[in-house]
């Protein structure tokens, strides 16, 4: 709900329509009837519930996509983030316990909204290829294979 809010608050007026893309069942751990059916009472032509996508089909939206906005407190590695930039989208995001550092740089890469007193929307414009190169350089499956491999059988030569 924090994002259809974000969204309404700084994107709605600029045309931009809002896609929520995943489950929204049951079955998932921490649902939440009521959350859900709130969020669904904000849908109109401009926020618009996908449900679960098959991973190209929701691909094929990072495409298209001019932003990403990712508002969760807490995660382990957002994917959704990382395939976003990989895909030259400017991810919005809350700080995430600091992690937020860890994949963006401040107006540059993203917006962490937890860092901000306003957002500036002029950066939303253009293609976000300082979080491409920042994928590719550390977090592609290469570098993070090998990092792994470094903890688990020290630093190869």
């Amino acid at each position: 709900m924090e994002g259809i809010h974000f969204f309404n608050e700084y994107l709605r007026t600029h045309n931009y329509t809002l896609y929520v893309i995943g489950p929204d069942s049951s079955a998932l751990d921490g649902y939440e009837r009521d959350y859900v059916q709130a969020c669904h009472q904000l849908a109109d032509d401009q926020v618009i519930f996908l449900g679960e996508l098959q991973h190209e089909e929701a691909l094929s939206y990072f495409s298209k996509a001019k932003f990403l906005i990712h508002l969760s407190r807490q995660e382990g590695m957002p994917n959704v983030v990382l395939e976003a930039m990989a895909y030259a989208v400017f991810p919005i995001i809350s700080d995430m316990d600091g992690l937020a550092n860890e994949l963006i740089s401040q107006n540059k890469s993203g917006i962490n909204i937890d860092c901000v007193d306003g957002i500036k929307l002029p950066l939303l414009m253009f293609s976000n290829n300082e979080g491409r190169k920042a994928v590719i350089s550390n977090h592609s499956f290469e570098v993070v294979a090998s990092q792994t491999m470094d903890v688990y059988f020290g630093k190869q030569q």
